[in-house]
Formats: C-alpha cells, structure tokens, sequence
C-alpha cells in the first residue's frame, strides 16, 4: 500500500537534496531554515517580521532594528534563534 507514493516522494527528496541543498551548502541551508521556521513560528503567535526582516535580524543581531517593529518583537525572534540554535546544536 502506498508504494508508487513513497517511492515517487524519496526520489523526490533525492532530487531537492542534489539541486537544492548540495549546491548550497550545510551552513547556509542550515541558516536558510532557522530563518524561515523562526519566521513562520513567531508569525502564529503575531508577530509581524517578513522573512526578509528575519534574514537581517538574523545577520545584524540586535543592532537591527527594523522600522514599524518593537523592540519586543526583536528581542523575542532573537530568543527563538537562540532556541533553536540550542536544539540543533550537534
């Protein structure tokens, strides 16, 4: 039962593997994806950062700070960095 999907789904991840992740790189497919899940996660729980002020925050620190944002809100993206930082950390 759902041979042909699971196949179909591993050559699938196979392939985002070779194109996507291989050209990229560890470190910055590793970044890319703190990035859009602290992004996404904050954003459930109202925040208001794109993933475009998540990038620069993430680059800058807590220098950032990004017009229209609270301080609140930077320093909780931050926290959820350092969450997941610590989660991920080998």
């Amino acid at each position: 039962m759902f041979e042909q999907e699971i196949k179909k789904y591993d050559e699938t991840a196979e392939a985002y593997k070779r194109i996507i992740v291989e050209p990229m790189g560890e470190e910055q497919y590793r970044e890319r994806n703190e990035i859009l899940f602290s992004c996404h996660s904050c954003g459930i729980e109202g925040s208001s950062f794109s993933v475009d002020d998540t990038r620069a925050l993430f680059e800058e620190g807590l220098g950032y700070y990004p017009v229209g944002k609270s301080l609140f809100e930077c320093q909780e993206m931050s926290d959820h960095f350092a969450a997941y930082e610590w989660l991920h950390k080998p």
